[in-house]
Formats: C-alpha cells, structure tokens, sequence
C-alpha cells in the first residue's frame, strides 16, 4: 500500500486544524490512524486527553510547545515524542508552520498485548 500526502484530503480535526490521514483504523493491527497536521499560524489547542489511546508525533517543520502532563517541551523538526493514554496534553505553535506525522496506537491491554 502506497499513499501519497497530496492524494489526502484535508479533513476536520477535534483538536487543531484540518489534518491529511494516510491510514485509517482497522487497516495495521492497534494503529488507530496516521495522519499530518499543520498548523498555518501561531495559537493554542485546548488541553485533552486520550483514554485508550498513545499518540506518537514526529516534527516535520516549525517549532511548538507540548505541554504533556505538567511538563512542558519546546520541539522542533527532526524530534520524536509521545503521549501516553490518559495524560493531558497541548501544543502551542511558536513558529509556524509547524507540521507534524503523528499516528495513534490503541493502549489497551486486550490490544497492544
């Protein structure tokens, strides 16, 4: 399977702009989705959380601020980091744009074995 970003309409986000989502749930074992986000202009995305969910980032381009927990992580192209399910977290766009890969892995024992 072959998917090219500009093949990927952009499609409404719950927390942040508009995202590309290369891969869908059901399609790789405890992969929930793979997408790209990017984020046009400095701002913030509300504090959330995933009950079930870890959520992997890769930085493409730009510079954020994660606050993941009650730490917080200036980040920038070529970093990698995660959030675990459950904890609370946010970016705040410093230099934009900053886009990111992310992809979301089900935590949940019965899944992710």
């Amino acid at each position: 399977m072959i998917v090219h970003l500009a093949a990927c309409p952009p499609e409404p986000s719950r927390h942040g702009p508009p995202k590309q989502v290369l891969l869908r749930s059901g399609i790789l074992p405890g992969v929930t989705q793979v997408a790209v986000a990017t984020f046009p202009e400095c701002g913030e995305i509300e504090l959330h959380s995933h009950a079930t969910m870890y959520e992997a980032f890769f930085v493409l381009r730009g510079r954020a601020t994660y606050r993941i927990g009650e730490a917080a992580f200036d980040v920038g192209p070529d970093d990698f980091f995660f959030v675990p399910p459950g904890v609370s977290h946010n970016l705040r766009v410093t230099s934009p744009p900053h886009q990111v890969f992310y992809w979301g892995i089900d935590g949940r024992p019965d899944i992710a074995g």
